[in-house]
């Protein structure tokens, strides 16, 4: 299925993802508590290691030519598990994408996230 997400330039491999392209979409994200409670951590994480890019285009509001605020909607191939993820973590955080060769090879894991260490994930600063 075919699923629209919106992202700025510079998320965007700063235009140069192309219809066509592979893509690594990683996720930042506010880390909760096993009690559903904000915490100061924030993370980032692969969410989708590779899909397929399937349109590329400005967003525009009643047929108006202006783009907003550099908005760009970006369309996905995605089966239905990774559309839940995508649409999901679209609600909880800020998409940024990486663009593949086929020689890439994108791994899921704990990520990184803004601690000095002590999280799952590793720290932003080694």
């Amino acid at each position: 299925m075919a699923i629209t997400v919106q992202t700025g330039a510079p998320e965007q491999v700063a235009g140069y993802v192309r219809v066509g392209s592979q893509v690594a979409i990683f996720l930042t994200y506010g880390v909760v508590d096993k009690n559903g409670a904000k915490t100061n951590v924030e993370r980032t994480r692969v969410l989708l290691p590779r899909v397929e890019v399937l349109a590329v285009g400005t967003y525009q509001a009643n047929g108006d030519t202006q783009s907003r605020s550099g908005s760009l909607m970006l369309t996905v191939a995605v089966d239905q598990a990774e559309a839940e993820r995508l649409i999901e973590g679209l609600s909880h955080g800020t998409l940024y994408l990486g663009l593949l060769t086929d020689s890439v090879n994108v791994q899921s894991g704990p990520g990184v996230d803004n601690t000095d260490g002590g999280t799952v994930a590793s720290p932003l600063f080694k």
